[in-house]
């Protein structure tokens, strides 16, 4: 999309609930300000991740509601500045765990309604440095 070729100080996007698929946010990570970007409940699948990937500058990622798959999350873990992901509302085919403690800067993620097994979510809040997991309702911290 040429639109987002010519948004150069654009720091939050939000295309919650909108018909935007994989191939729109194609020149997403092109956006050098861009900072908080939110795709929940929209048409994009494993192939906007590999886009989004090559963003130098997102923080805040939500995905929630999306098909998206383990594979595709792991085009995240390029992702040098991501500190806030979340993953709402998703079924993934495998664990999480290895994928999601790959992501250089990760300090929070949401879990809220996902196939992910409960033994490798606790095991992941003691596994990295993260400040919280929130998982099924419930805002877990790091053991001390």
């Amino acid at each position: 999309m040429i639109l987002f070729q010519n948004l150069k100080n654009l720091s939050v996007l939000t295309l919650a609930g909108t018909e935007v698929n994989s191939e729109g946010v194609k020149n997403i990570a092109n956006i050098p300000t861009l900072k908080i970007l939110n795709l929940s409940w929209t048409k994009i699948n494993d192939l906007a991740l590999k886009y989004i990937s090559l963003s130098k500058t997102v923080e805040v990622l939500s995905l929630n509601g999306n098909k998206i798959s383990v594979s595709g999350l792991n085009q995240l873990t390029k992702m040098k500045s991501l500190k806030i992901l979340s993953l709402e509302d998703i079924v993934f085919n495998s664990d999480l765990e290895d994928t999601l403690a790959s992501i250089p800067r990760l300090k929070v993620v949401y879990l809220n309604k996902v196939s992910a097994n409960p033994k490798s979510v606790k095991s992941l809040v003691n596994r990295i440095r993260w400040a919280a997991i929130y998982y099924e309702g419930v805002l877990q911290f790091p053991e001390e």
